[in-house]
């Protein structure tokens, strides 16, 4: 699911949780950061000229002032919703070697 998309889902539905590929959380839905449901998960890619570290930082204050649960990953060298990393590719696994699963509700 889109980032913005998972984010605006997770303020409405009771997801056990939402996860944010590369997502423009805009300031109308930045309001929404006090009404999260679920704990978040966002990547963010560090070369993104679409969503700036202005934007990302700004996303982790409004959850962090409504102290919501969230976890940032940020890709240095990749670009947005790319796997591209340096001269090279990089393997989904190494995408996902350093997340952490979120557990399973009982």
């Amino acid at each position: 699911m889109g980032g913005r998309v998972s984010f605006i889902a997770n303020a409405h539905h009771p997801l056990a949780a939402a996860i944010d590929f590369y997502g423009s959380i805009t300031p109308a839905a930045l309001d929404l950061a006090d009404k999260q449901l679920g704990p978040l998960l966002l990547f963010w890619a560090g070369l993104d000229e679409y969503i700036r570290p202005e934007g990302t930082r700004k996303a982790a204050d409004a959850l962090n002032e409504a102290k919501k649960d969230f976890t940032e990953v940020t890709f240095s060298h990749a670009d947005h919703g790319s796997s591209a990393i340096g001269d090279g590719r990089l393997q989904r696994e190494r995408c996902t070697s350093g997340v952490v699963a979120f557990p399973e509700s009982s």
